[in-house]
């Protein structure tokens, strides 16, 4: 078939996982939070592609385990958590939009 060159099989496959924060960011999405560590509140600062946008914000404790999930909506907004119930430690959070999973973490003190 024409002049294609001979390739090695492997060298046009990926061998490395898709960075979700760098494809977020290329399609419009980010979420960060502060502050961090977080003494009574942490707020979360989302943006999305567009204003009909939906997302979900899911809250998860070191092991694993669900605490929370909020719905957000809109292209850009903020959503501010109340930290004072949590013990002292470290958080973990999702936010799905879609396809495309952005997860990050906090710390709590008091």
């Amino acid at each position: 078939i024409g002049n294609c060159p001979d390739v090695n099989d492997t060298t046009t496959f990926k061998n490395k996982a898709i960075d979700q924060t760098l494809l977020g960011k290329a399609m419009g999405i980010t979420i960060s939070n502060y502050p961090n560590p977080a003494n009574q509140w942490t707020e979360f600062e989302y943006r999305m592609p567009d204003n009909n946008s939906l997302a979900e914000i899911s809250i998860f404790d070191s092991k694993n385990a669900k605490i929370e999930q909020f719905i957000v909506k809109g292209s850009v907004g903020k959503m501010t958590y109340n930290t004072q119930n949590l013990n002292p430690g470290i958080y973990f959070y999702k936010f799905t939009t879609g396809s495309t999973i952005l997860s990050g973490k906090f710390v709590v003190i008091h």
